[in-house]
């Protein structure tokens, strides 16, 4: 498995801070990519609700839920796994994961098939919040 890598604005140290309890990640291979979510703390959805003594949610060796993504790692196509975004609370993770699926579902080299939540509009605070993160990660994605 490889390892994470992580966008030029985060690290594992400051995504397991404690401002963090899920990110946003892109799995790259070389004739495709895949944009998901992962929770960090198994039953922690909110930073505001770690204490200290969670547990981690198998993030470390997540491989994503996509059948075709698995397999295409199991039979040992190259790829890259980028922690692109850590979210102080999981309904703000499912959101920017999803408005990237959508934004990108057009795309021809996309391997997502579906956009499997059900997320929240952000208020006006998170909207302008969640603009600045997604239009740095589009430049990321831009730059790919």
């Amino acid at each position: 498995m490889n390892d994470w890598q992580y966008s030029p604005d985060w690290s594992e140290d400051e995504l397991l801070d404690g401002s963090s309890v899920g990110f946003v990640y892109l799995f790259q291979f070389e004739d495709g990519y895949y944009i998901g979510v992962k929770q960090i703390w198994k039953g922690v959805k909110d930073c505001t609700k770690l204490t200290g003594a969670e547990k981690e949610n198998g993030w470390r060796d997540y491989k994503t839920s996509s059948k075709k993504v698995q397999s295409m790692i199991d039979s040992g196509l190259n790829y890259t796994r980028t922690i692109l975004w850590g979210f102080e609370t999981m309904t703000e993770a499912n959101y920017v994961e999803s408005f990237l699926i959508l934004t990108h579902s057009l795309d021809e080299n996309i391997l997502n098939k579906a956009m499997m939540t059900k997320c929240r509009i952000p208020n006006n605070t998170q909207k302008r919040k969640l603009k600045g993160i997604i239009r740095t990660i589009e430049e990321w994605l831009g730059n790919m």
